[in-house]
């Protein structure tokens, strides 16, 4: 199935994105505007937070990561907050191999369930600061080398400035972790998710067929058959597809995306927002190639108002698909999207444009829950350095009281030795009773065992007897 579709945008649609900060792209000269305002980010609070923060004041990340990594090394424990205060004390672009580093050996170790929700965030913040947005989507596709799950407000921050810098590919691949995680966010970041994939669609940059490779067989002069070459794998591949993280195919992943964030979007009362919730369902449902799914969407959304567009991708399907089976059911949907008479002349461009008017009275309540997560944060942090302490004073008052119990008990035998002393005669006279007895049992032993010698010598020696 191959196809190409480009939308176009409204006047109406343009002329809104003024109000907008646009950046260039110097190879498609598209503008590409940001959509959240600079204060969204809280750049300076946090940096603010991390420097009179108590409990990471006085932390020097070389020496701190030195202490981890020996303790590592000596299989001793290491706890959720001493990895937290490192993640949070490193600022230097330098530290991030030790950064990844740590993370890395946390995650192998059985209290990775107790990861600090700062952890994330710092980890996140940190590449974010220092501009390494392509190495932190590596890590965040390593699920279960790194295990970092980034909050609402990362995504958001990281969409935001994808999309600033005209990287849509970037874009998608936040959502597409949303969509694994099925987590759709707040309302920022389904506005911002199906602007990415709005955008995407309108480019033409899905809907193409994607060409698979070729498994070309190399053929080596002299090689043998018959030879069977074993090669390690980090593990097993799962025979079992679970149509979800296991899905390879570009088109599949963003008709899944599309139809996740259309579905979530359907929870709103707006008019405008149902009608794009109905319209991504049914292009995304399309994308993703569940037909059957599809059918049952439609009758669901039969009384709601959608656009042209998803008559407009069936048709095209159709046209260009080989497929006989897939034809068929291609033909049954648009069908059905004909007998919808209730269709929008508006497009998908001008109802997300509806959302992003109201980005900014929506990043108010965002600043101000962030400024409270950063008090979280530390607050937590103190509560489990509390704790931590805590055990361990407990711990060592249990040493300091078991010892003092042995140093008791040696003076009480002492002090009552002479009080005691039939006790301790009958007790000696009990023990060279038991230790002659012994004597006697491994003397029995050896003349056993030389009986035994003696006894197979003599069986050896009949036998050579009778051979000769």
């Amino acid at each position: 199935m191959s196809w190409l579709l480009v939308y176009r945008f409204s006047k109406k649609s343009i002329s809104n994105l003024n109000r907008f900060v646009s950046k260039q792209n110097p190879i498609v000269g598209i503008n590409y505007r940001t959509l959240l305002s600079p204060s969204y980010s809280c750049e300076e609070l946090w940096l603010q937070q991390r420097v009179n923060c108590e409990s990471l004041k006085h932390i020097t990340p070389e020496r701190y990561f030195f202490e981890l990594n020996q303790r590592y090394q000596q299989k001793r424990p290491v706890s959720a907050v001493d990895v937290d205060i490192y993640v949070n004390s490193v600022y230097k672009s330098e530290n991030q191999d030790e950064l990844e580093h740590i993370v890395k050996r946390f995650r192998q170790s059985r209290l990775t369930t107790k990861t600090l929700e700062s952890t994330h965030y710092a980890f996140c913040r940190f590449y974010l600061q220092h501009d390494l947005r392509q190495q932190l989507l590596k890590v965040l596709n390593e699920r279960v080398t790194f295990g970092i799950f980034p909050d609402t407000y990362i995504y958001n921050l990281l969409m935001d400035r994808s999309i600033q810098d005209g990287n849509l590919d970037d874009a998608f691949e936040i959502v597409k972790l949303m969509m694994l995680q099925e987590d759709s966010g707040n309302e920022i970041s389904k506005t911002l998710a199906l602007y990415t994939l709005t955008r995407l669609l309108t480019e033409g940059k899905f809907g193409q067929k994607m060409e698979k490779e070729e498994l070309k067989e190399e053929t080596v002069e002299g090689d043998d058959d018959d030879e069977i070459e074993y090669i390690r794998v980090p593990y097993l591949t799962n025979p079992y597809f679970d149509d979800h993280f296991d899905l390879t195919d570009r088109n599949q992943i963003f008709g899944k995306s599309l139809y996740f964030f259309g579905y979530e979007l359907s929870k709103s009362n707006v008019e405008s927002d149902r009608m794009l919730s109905a319209t991504a369902q049914i292009i995304g449902l399309v994308f993703y190639q569940k037909f059957d799914k599809l059918k049952n969407c439609l009758k669901k959304l039969e009384t709601i108002e959608i656009t042209s567009e998803p008559l407009e991708i069936v048709s095209m399907q159709i046209e260009q698909c080989e497929d006989d089976s897939v034809k068929a059911e291609l033909t049954d949907i648009r069908t059905l999207l004909q007998k919808m008479t209730s269709t929008s002349s508006k497009l998908m461009t001008d109802l997300i444009d509806v959302r992003i008017l109201e980005l900014p009275k929506l990043e108010t309540s965002d600043i101000e829950n962030q400024k409270q997560l950063f008090e979280c944060f530390e607050n937590l942090r103190v509560g489990e350095i509390k704790s931590q302490l805590e055990t361990l004073l407990h711990a060592e008052k249990l040493r300091e009281y078991e010892q003092k119990k042995q140093e008791l008990d040696d003076k009480k035998r002492l002090y009552y030795f002479f009080e005691n002393f039939p006790k301790h005669e009958i007790d000696f006279v009990e023990a060279e009773n038991v230790s002659k007895r012994f004597n006697k049992i491994l003397q029995l032993m050896k003349i056993i065992s030389l009986l035994k010698f003696k006894i197979i010598i003599m069986v050896i020696i009949d036998d050579l007897v009778y051979i000769n």
